[in-house]
């Protein structure tokens, strides 16, 4: 069965209000943050065979917003701190992480309960 990436756990940090440490502990969840991404791609490419269309195209769609977000996010990071600029990529990734991606998220989650609703209902029909 497919896991579905919690990046968005790493991820939330890095749109909190800055605290000690702040630079340090960002760091860190950033490198989660990618390591999960790379995880959940290298699980997805070679299973992906094994799920409907439907749920190959969330998967594929929070695939697309998490590596979206974590591009805006590095950029604003390698750019000056002060900006419109930078204020407006931090802003897209806050939509990103606080919107798109729990939406994407829900609907991925609801897809799946139904495949497994389906699957448990053949299992009890073929028992009876």
């Amino acid at each position: 069965m497919f896991k579905i990436p919690d990046i968005s756990h790493e991820l939330t940090a890095l749109i909190k209000a800055k605290r000690e440490n702040y630079k340090r502990e960002e760091l860190d969840r950033m490198e989660k943050a990618k390591d999960a991404y790379n995880d959940f791609m290298l699980y997805y490419e070679k299973n992906k065979i094994y799920v409907n269309e439907m749920t190959c195209k969330l998967f594929t769609e929070i695939r697309n917003e998490y590596f979206e977000t974590l591009i805006k996010y590095d950029t604003a990071q390698n750019l000056s701190q002060e900006g419109s600029f930078v204020h407006e990529i931090m802003k897209e990734v806050k939509v990103s992480m606080q919107k798109k991606i729990p939406k994407i998220r829900e609907e991925l989650e609801n897809e799946i309960r139904g495949i497994i609703f389906v699957i448990e209902k053949s299992n009890n029909q073929k028992s009876d």
